[in-house]
């Protein structure tokens, strides 16, 4: 058997904050599984709908399999590109292609074709392994389908290195085209080893494999299932049905899913006799009302395990297991480091001090090889470790340590949301609004309206019929700050994901302001005044006499616009407060019908003159400088910096 060595220090911050342990790392995936089929033959290792296969016949089929790439001239480091539905034929791929010495390139089926072609031109894999899958490229081979399992059933023995490709994951690009990230096969067992020893350390029954295998949080379904001995069942998609399934089955003992699966969980019926002892969560923030649903639903012993990572530190580089108790804000900490990882907290290449935050950088034996055929962006990202060994992987991330050692994320460095001049997080907002309990699930972005002004918009998903949006941001007002609270709430039947199970952004609808099914048109000449500036304001195209202007997109400042302008054209002055209690075109008519009108004069403009007399103000400031000529009370320094 393969043992795991441990061997501990202190944890030092805000210096490199490592965590020592230590690994095998001279032992690949292919020797940890054979090892287990040694040890427990007929086992079931798969279930994919009707179909089974015990260790030792999944082990046969892999060896044919890897005889035949290896004929084919399949050798360390060798691309094979797997364009596979989710399937038994799939997982048989990837151990096949890692037995023979090759790196696996997964390529979801579901993907654009152009995708697709970009990617298989990219790599130039040698061949491609394909099942159940359609699509046209210059390239050999293998249809898994009608592919004979007869051969060479022994185990491979190849030379390798454990520096050697693994797999190659395709993840997007800021240039609009995917980049690939290769992982070599000393990183992938470092993070393995870490996974075994701490999600898959409890005996494991059955573990779901549902997510896209082209998404690297997979990863962890995909060899730690196998590699703990456990049984693995390949679900056909990632629907709420399979989803609802995991946590009544009596049989996953664990589960690896995204937050947006983990919403979805957040529906169901509570079910005290859940049999998940470990839920890992990755790819996306994790909020902390979502953990608690799931601990109340389901009960406390489930470990929910914040992964923190990027998949150029294969996979997860930070784990924390959620404790309600120590909740600090409205997302879950990232924890600390995984075996044989360092984290730097930087702002340039200073090291920060805890609790101020700065970019969250990755170094140890979890730093990817780099970005296949990017060598300037591999240079630019993967820089040399000033701090110790190996290299230094820059993440974007912004983080903070804590006291107690945990690391907090506060969101991606280049897309730090900022309305009218208020540093914003997201994720407070959606966890403020995910607590209404009429509310499923929601989705808070930033768009700009006519004007190009930064605003908020919310998607709203209920089970309960169609929702009260003034009533919403009613009790929004009770928990957040004006600033926070979005400008516009569009209901929508699910949140649209991505094929790797995250937000897509890109396929929410536009949010259109429609009028109210009892639209009342403006009847006195003050709500027809109003009305007016409330077009002229919010850039639509008519205001109606029960329409609220904050639910037509207004905001603070342009409260104050609303008010300047009413004043303007009636001389009546109203307080912004009173148009956040007012707000609707009737109302805030009601309050001019009631007002002593008074004739509104604009300060005059002072004439040209040679020389002005002096305020009282500014005798005293003159009289104190004479009484004090070397005071600087009244200075006001400032200092320019000059580059070039």
């Amino acid at each position: 058997m393969v043992r795991i060595f441990h061997k501990c220090r202190n944890l030092r911050i805000p210096q490199i904050h490592a965590k020592g342990v230590f690994f095998l790392l001279k032992t690949f995936n292919s020797q940890v599984f054979e090892e287990q089929v040694k040890n427990m033959p007929e086992q079931m290792a798969i279930i994919c709908r009707e179909q089974k296969l015990s260790y030792s016949q999944l082990n046969k089929r892999i060896n044919i399999l890897a005889h035949e790439l290896v004929k084919k001239g399949i050798k360390a480091g060798d691309f094979v590109a797997i364009i596979t539905e989710r399937s038994i034929e799939m997982m048989i791929g990837i151990y096949a292609v890692l037995k023979a010495g090759g790196a696996y390139i997964p390529i979801c089926p579901d993907y654009p074709n152009s995708r697709i072609q970009y990617i298989l031109a990219d790599a130039k894999p040698k061949i491609a392994l394909v099942y159940k899958a359609e699509f046209q490229a210059d390239i050999a081979t293998i249809d898994l389908e009608d592919f004979i399992w007869l051969g060479n059933e022994k185990n491979p023995k190849i030379n390798r290195n454990m520096t050697d490709t693994a797999y190659c994951i395709f993840t997007s690009g800021t240039t609009g085209k995917p980049k690939g990230v290769m992982i070599t096969h000393r990183n992938l067992m470092n993070y393995i080893f870490y996974a075994l020893s701490s999600y898959f350390n409890d005996e494991n029954k059955v573990i779901p494999l549902f997510t896209n295998y082209g998404f690297d949080l997979t990863v962890t379904t995909i060899f730690g299932g196998w590699l703990s001995g456990a049984t693995l069942e390949v679900l056909s998609a990632e629907n709420e049905e399979n989803i609802s399934n995991i946590f009544r089955s009596k049989d996953y003992t664990f589960a690896k899913m995204t937050p947006t699966h983990l919403h979805i969980a957040t529906t169901e019926k509570e079910n005290m006799n859940c049999q998940i002892k470990h839920l890992v969560i990755g790819g996306e923030e994790l909020d902390v009302v979502t953990s608690d649903k799931i601990l109340q639903k389901y009960g406390s012993k489930i470990k929910i395990h914040n992964e923190y990572g990027p998949t150029e530190a294969t996979v997860g580089c930070c784990d924390y297991v959620y404790d309600p108790n120590h909740a600090i804000s409205s997302s879950v900490l990232i924890g600390k480091p995984i075996a044989n990882t360092q984290i730097y907290i930087l702002k340039g290449m200073e090291l920060c001090g805890i609790c101020i935050p700065g970019e969250l950088c990755v170094a140890g034996a979890g730093i990817a090889k780099g970005y296949l055929n990017r060598k300037e962006l591999t240079d630019e990202k993967f820089i040399k470790n000033p701090f110790g060994e190996g290299r230094l992987y820059r993440t974007g991330d912004l983080a903070r340590w804590l006291p107690d050692g945990n690391l907090e994320y506060l969101g991606r460095i280049d897309e730090q949301v900022k309305i009218r001049g208020f540093r914003i997080e997201i994720g407070e907002i959606e966890s403020a609004i995910r607590e209404l309990s009429e509310i499923h699930d929601c989705v808070v972005c930033v768009k700009r309206d006519m004007y190009n002004e930064k605003i908020l918009c919310a998607y709203l998903v209920s089970q309960e019929g169609k929702l009260d949006v003034s009533n919403i941001r009613c009790c929004l007002q009770g928990k957040l700050p004006e600033y926070m609270i979005p400008s516009l709430l569009m209901q929508i039947e699910t949140i649209p994901m991505t094929l790797n199970g995250k937000v897509d952004r890109n396929c929410l609808p536009e949010i259109k302001i429609e009028k109210k099914k009892d639209y009342i048109a403006p009847q006195s000449e003050n709500e027809k005044l109003v009305s007016e500036i409330f077009v002229e304001v919010l850039g639509i195209e008519d205001a109606g006499k029960k329409d609220n202007f904050f639910e037509l997109g207004g905001h603070s400042l342009r409260a104050t616009k609303l008010v300047n302008r009413i004043e303007a054209r009636t001389g009546c002055r109203i307080s912004v407060r009173e148009i956040f209690v007012l707000s609707t075109v009737e109302e805030i008519a009601k309050v001019l019908d009631a007002h002593n009108k008074e004739i509104y004069q604009k300060i005059p403009k002072a004439e040209k003159k040679e020389y002005y007399t002096t305020s009282s103000s500014q005798k005293r400031i003159y009289l104190s400088s004479q009484m004090d000529a070397t005071g600087v009370a009244y200075n006001m320094p400032f200092a320019i910096k000059l580059i070039g």
